[in-house]
């Protein structure tokens, strides 16, 4: 499994928004050294590189997650939602 791949699994089957999280969005990170770079620009441009394929794959697999786990499971939906609306 990609490193990626494995990153964005833990972050949304952990509880953990870091990767989707729409209120750090638009925060710059730290403009003397990033200039106008947001936590959400930053966010598009590490993930800019995994193709829709990819993507469909990492859903999918989180969908599973889902349905195999009632407790995390709105969590989880929250997640992909997210992920897909910023992405």
């Amino acid at each position: 499994m990609p490193p990626w791949m494995s990153t964005l699994k833990s972050r949304a089957t952990s509880g953990s928004n870091y990767h989707t999280d729409d209120i750090h969005g638009p925060q710059p990170i730290n403009p003397r050294h990033y200039g106008d770079r947001t936590w959400l620009t930053e966010k598009q441009r590490k993930f800019a590189m995994v193709s829709p394929a990819q993507a469909a794959a990492i859903v999918a697999d989180l969908e599973y997650k889902a349905t195999q786990d009632e407790f995390q499971r709105p969590m989880i939906e929250q997640v992909i939602k997210q992920a897909l609306q910023n992405y």
